[in-house]
């Protein structure tokens, strides 16, 4: 019977492990329409038990610009935007939530100017840069747009391992200035940035040594209790 303490210890020792996580954190920037190549480390299940695996995805305009030239006999005012959309995927990983939604999918940051435009000045189809019939504006860097969500349980094969997978960012931008009914448009492409980062939340195994130490130290407990 004097062994059981000893025993019943040993056994909660090995079963000790400790919250930790691993964060990845990869770049891009370009001038849509285009894409970007982000390579990310596997998750080495020698570390531990994998519990979640957080992806975040950000998005952010730069620059670019938006002008029109009324070309109706009717003046006209409202908002007009330009905007860059980004997508994730990956011919490597599922990129599913736990709803089974996609993670990253048309995310957008967009940039809006309010126009005031007179009647069309008899200066020609397309866009003249002067007279009352014309706005329009450049822009500068806009709030960056954030998606945070974790990948459903049932995908985290593919994330483990010693090897590396690839997410893509896929890029296009696009405007809208319907509320300027007939207008010709002139823009300058903007610039999406942002990041795509990677969080494994998972339970450390703990060091040999660290159990060892523990568990002397327990047992010289117990012997000071039995003195």
């Amino acid at each position: 019977m004097k062994f059981l303490p000893t025993l019943a210890l040993a056994a909660t020792l090995t079963g000790v492990g400790s919250a930790a996580t691993i964060v990845q954190t990869k770049t891009y920037s370009y001038v849509p329409t285009n894409f970007a190549v982000l390579t990310f480390n596997q998750f080495d299940a020698s570390l531990g038990t994998l519990t979640a695996i957080t992806i975040q995805t950000n998005v952010a305009k730069s620059g670019g610009s938006l002008f029109v030239d009324n070309e109706s006999v009717v003046g006209a005012s409202g908002n007009i935007t330009q905007s860059v959309t980004i997508s994730l995927a990956s011919p490597d990983v599922f990129l599913f939530d736990a709803g089974f939604a996609t993670i990253g999918t048309n995310l957008s940051a967009s940039s809006t100017y309010a126009a005031t435009v007179g009647a069309d000045d008899g200066d020609g189809v397309g866009v003249q840069s002067t007279g009352a019939d014309y706005d329009g504006t450049s822009f500068g860097t806009t709030a960056t747009t954030t998606q945070t969500r974790n990948v459903n349980t049932g995908f985290f094969g593919a994330y483990t391992g010693t090897g590396t997978f690839e997410i893509d960012v896929n890029g296009n931008q696009g405007f809208n200035t319907s509320a300027i009914g007939g207008a010709a448009v002139a823009i300058d492409p903007a610039t999406a940035f942002g990041s795509v980062v990677i969080t494994y939340t998972y339970t450390a195994i703990p060091e040999p040594s660290s159990i060892l130490l523990g568990g002397v130290g327990m047992l010289a407990l117990l012997r000071r209790r039995r003195r």
